[in-house]
This record gives structure tokens, C-alpha cells and sequence, in this order.
């Protein structure tokens, strides 16, 4: 059977820097300066920053991501040494590029007070503005909590800022040469690689963790969305699976996620010291339930809880993160005695067992992902990847919960109708984003035999919500035209996805100096010529 290809790899020569197979050494990678960005913006990964002649830095404020011309970021806030400089930061991943960029003659890059790179490749301990001010520069490099190779793989750079563009991009005129299943094939291609960096990206947590534990971690993260992503990641690893487990064990009947909400809402800073006057009878109720549990739990452990400003709360209601702590708890409960990566590998195998015993639908199958027909409703390989990812999804499921389900935050009126605490979308995006990468590092190390089988259900799965990032991908490589590939699949959308992180992403001169476009032209040539993959 077929495995995830890697192709893409010699469309996009950068990609094979960010994989590689476990146990074998990483190249240093070459970085986009989108990363550095990502970093400084962040100011994950970092500690100890200091300019190139010695002084300490403290950063009171990374600044605005300016996606126009100009610096990167404008009103920066950062102590150097005794002093505090307010003005616009300018990365870039060598301190060289100052100067190669030509920032130097520049008068828009006089309100600039700190140059930000990964190396500081000339050793120089300051720049020169055009004005002929000296600017202070810090290196990255040396400061990184974590090898830079894993860094790589653990920011997601397409989570952050970035320049919506309209119009077509100069690449839609070579796109509208290509046959409809050239054309799927160049969008799934990508969207095959980016299953793979998501793989590499779990491979590393899975140096210091088990498979279980590091599903854990990543379905915790996927469930914080894009603003509480960080604070549920670290909730994680600081209450590991183990524990919750063990813990729940010990529990009376239906109490289980209850006594597993109770853990997670202490230790994340979430729980309040006191209940609230105003607060129901039922709310009163509950959280004497929860302090008590997290009363008796850290009375047997030592954990400190988070500070609560590390989660955002201004989004909508539905999401709060006490919400999503909740539709975790339900499915850990649901787990809490299952080996969860040979739970999911076992279901793969009756999919295996299909596609051998309906080879003639499997090649069908096959061929309508290429050709995006669509496929038959009949289709015994087609039925079984959508029962195999109704049964995978099932296990994330949150299901009802007597509090949260009518609850918006701890203590809030009660809904008239329950609102569900994970909607299908997110737990489609899961599936895509979280299940498939870490099953995928899973059979690559201990079912190889079922890699073929996991990307039948990835390129099964249906295309979910789609996002302003997809919607602009479209327009850039088809136009206003109809999306030609008509009935879009997830796996494409993950290619639309991978294409804008690796290149239009990049360049806030629109197709300036983008390499999508000569790429291109070279792998039609080869699909020409019968060289392709």
C-alpha cells in the first residue's frame, strides 16, 4: 500500500531540512526569517537575552507585527541594560542581512532600536542607521531553551500574523495550465509533507515522553485553539497523563471527570479561592466539589498552580478555557484505561483488512483522490475509512456534562439550551491536525504495515470549516474563478495551508521574490518528462 509521500520535498528544498527520520542526525536547519519573527513576537523558546556587547535585555514589549513596508515590529518596548528604548525592532536571520537588505541607507529604519537575529554572523557588537546612529543587536542563537532543529518543528508559523493579500498571485497563470489531477496532485503533495512536520514536530516531545502522553499533550494543545494553545500545552506537562489517571482511578462512579476537572482547573490557576456570593446553589454545589478534590489532590502532591494571566479569556464564551478543561476531562475519563496509540493503530487494521479484501474499490479509491471525483457511496474502502474516523472521533468526544454543557464560566447563568463543549469542527480539525501526525509517528516506529491504511483516512476525511488562510490560497492560485478542484477534502486544504507557511507567508512584497512559481515550472517539466514522483 502507498505511504505519505515526500515529494514535496524536492519541490520545496527547505522542507527537507524541517524532517527527518527518528534516530537519524539533523542537518543545522535553514530557517525562514518568518520564524525569528515568530520568536521575538512570542518570546517562547528564549532566555537570557543580551546585545552583542554584553548588556542584559528585558523585553517590556515585542511591539505591533507591522505587516506593511518598513520595520518588523513598531512600538517596541525593551530595557537594555539601565535604559529603556521605545521604537521599532528589525529581525532578520543574520545580522549581515542589516546590511544586505540595505536598511542601513535607509531613513525609515532610523526608528529602529534593536536588531534582532538568529546569528550574528559578522560578530560585530552594533549597526549603523542611516542617520548614522549605532544600534544595539541581540542573537537568538545562543539563547534558545531547545536545539534549534526542535524549535523548527515546535513553531507552528503560520499561527501568527500575516498579510492578507487580494488578487492573484503571479503563479495562477502556470496553474490553470495544469490537468485536474496534475493540479490535486500539487495541492496534495504539500498537504502529505505537512501531516509529516506535524509528526516531527510530536517526535519530539515523544524524546522525553510516550506516545500516549504526547497525544495527550498535543490534543490538550489543539484544544486551547489559537489563543489559550501555549496555556493548555503547559498545563499539560505539568499535570502528565499518568497522574491523571492514577488519580481518577481513585474516584467514586461518574466522578471520575469531575475529580479529573478538579486537578485541571487547580493547577491551571483557574479555580477561584472562594465562591462568589451572587453565584447559584448549583454553582456553590460544584465548586465545593472541585476545591475539595483540589484540596485533597495537592494536599498529596506538590503542584503550583499556574498564574491565571497566562490565559486569555476575551473570546467567545463558548470557549472559555474552563469549558475546553471540561470537554478534556470527558474524554480522558473515557480513556483513562485504554493504551490510546494501539487503541487507534487496532482500528486501522480492520480498514488494512478492507482495502486487501476490496483491491478493485481500493484502487478506485485511489484513483478518485487524484482525479477528486466523487466517490461512490458504495465503496467498501470509502464506507470503512468513514466508520474508522467516526470511531477515532468518538474518542474525543466531550458528550454532555451536567455543569458545562448549560455554563458559559464557573458561577454563570444557566442556558436555556446546552451548547455543546467541542463542536464537530474542532473535533475534525483534531483528527487532521493531532490524531493522524502522532498515529503517523506511531506505525512509522512500531506498524509500518499500517502507514497505507492511515493515509487512506487522511485523504478521506472531509474538508471541515474552511479559514480566511485557505480562502486567500484560493483566490491566489485560482482567482476569482470557481475552485476547480470542486469538492475539497482536508488533506487539500492542509496543502493550500502548507503552501501559504512555506511561501506566501513569507514576503510582504506580495510575489516579490517568491519561489513558488520557478518551482513550479520545474515540476511540471518533470511531470512531463515522467520524472515526477
Amino acid at each position: 500500500m502507498d505511504q505519505f509521500s515526500k515529494e514535496y520535498a524536492s519541490f520545496h528544498a527547505e522542507a527537507a531540512l524541517m524532517v527527518r527520520e527518528p534516530g537519524k542526525r539533523a542537518r543545522p536547519p535553514k530557517i525562514p526569517e518568518r520564524l525569528v519573527a515568530c520568536l521575538w513576537y512570542s518570546q517562547r523558546f528564549l532566555k537570557e537575552l543580551k546585545t552583542a556587547d554584553g548588556r542584559p535585555v528585558s523585553v517590556l514589549s515585542p511591539g505591533v507585527w507591522n505587516l506593511e513596508e518598513g520595520p518588523d515590529f513598531a512600538k517596541s518596548a525593551v530595557r537594555v541594560g539601565d535604559e529603556v528604548l521605545r521604537g521599532a525592532v528589525e529581525v532578520h536571520v543574520n545580522s549581515s542581512d542589516w546590511t544586505g537588505h540595505g536598511h542601513h541607507k535607509r531613513a525609515e529604519y532610523d526608528g529602529v532600536v534593536l536588531h534582532v537575529a538568529m546569528w550574528n554572523d559578522k560578530g560585530t557588537s552594533f549597526l549603523a542607521t542611516a542617520s548614522g546612529k549605532r544600534l544595539p543587536q541581540v542573537a537568538l542563537a545562543g539563547t534558545l531553551t531547545q536545539p534549534l532543529d526542535r524549535v523548527v518543528r515546535q513553531v507552528e508559523t503560520d499561527d501568527y500574523p500575516y498579510r492578507k493579500r487580494a488578487g492573484m498571485g503571479e503563479c495562477a497563470e502556470l496553474v490553470r495550465r495544469l490537468r485536474r489531477a496534475e493540479l490535486a496532485r500539487l495541492i496534495m503533495l504539500p498537504g502529505e509533507w505537512r501531516v509529516q512536520e506535524k509528526a516531527a514536530r510530536f517526535g519530539g516531545w515523544l524524546r522525553e515522553q510516550n506516545f500516549d502522553e504526547v497525544l495527550y499533550r498535543a490534543v490538550m494543545e489543539a484544544l486551547g485553539y489559537e489563543a489559550n494553545k501555549a496555556a493548555m500545552r503547559t498545563l499539560a506537562e505539568r499535570v502528565p497523563l499518568r497522574v491523571l489517571r492514577e488519580f481518577a482511578e481513585g474516584q467514586q462512579a461518574g466522578a471520575g471527570e469531575y475529580a479529573i476537572q478538579a486537578v485541571l482547573f487547580g493547577v491551571s490557576g483557574l479555580l477561584p479561592s472562594k465562591a462568589e456570593p451572587k453565584w447559584d446553589a448549583e454553582s456553590c454545589k460544584f465548586y465545593t466539589f472541585l476545591k475539595g478534590v483540589w484540596d485533597t489532590f495537592r494536599g498529596e502532591r506538590s503542584y503550583l498552580p499556574m498564574d491565571d494571566a497566562a490565559w486569555a479569556t476575551g473570546g467567545r464564551p463558548a470557549n472559555s478555557p474552563m469549558r475546553r478543561i471540561a470537554a478534556a476531562s470527558h474524554w480522558l475519563q473515557r480513556t483513562r484505561r485504554q493504551k490510546l496509540l494501539q487503541t487507534l493503530a487496532s482500528m486501522l487494521d480492520g480498514l488494512n483488512q478492507t482495502a486487501a479484501r476490496f483491491d478493485e474499490d481500493y484502487r478506485r479509491f485511489r484513483e478518485n483522490q487524484l482525479a477528486r471525483t466523487k466517490a461512490a457511496r458504495g465503496n467498501a474502502v470509502s464506507q470503512a475509512c468513514r466508520d474508522v474516523r467516526r470511531r477515532m472521533t468518538e474518542l474525543f468526544a466531550a458528550g454532555d456534562d451536567a455543569y458545562w454543557s448549560r455554563r458559559y464560566v464557573l458561577g454563570g447563568h444557566r442556558l436555556a439550551r446546552p451548547v455543546a463543549l467541542v463542536g464537530r469542527s474542532r473535533l475534525d480539525e483534531i483528527m487532521i491536525n493531532v490524531v493522524v501526525p502522532v498515529l503517523l509517528l506511531y506505525v512509522r516506529q512500531a506498524r509500518p504495515e499500517l502507514e497505507g491504511a492511515l493515509l487512506m483516512l487522511y485523504h478521506a476525511a472531509p474538508k471541515g470549516v474552511g479559514n480566511k488562510v485557505t480562502r486567500m490560497m484560493r483566490h491566489r492560485l485560482f482567482g476569482v474563478e470557481r475552485d476547480p478542484l470542486g469538492s475539497e477534502t482536508a488533506a487539500l486544504r492542509q496543502g493550500l495551508l502548507q503552501l501559504f507557511k512555506d511561501y506566501c507567508s513569507k514576503d510582504r512584497g506580495g510575489c516579490l521574490g517568491c519561489a513558488f512559481r520557478e518551482n513550479l515550472q520545474r515540476w511540471m517539466e518533470r511531470q512531463e518528462t515522467g520524472l515526477g514522483g
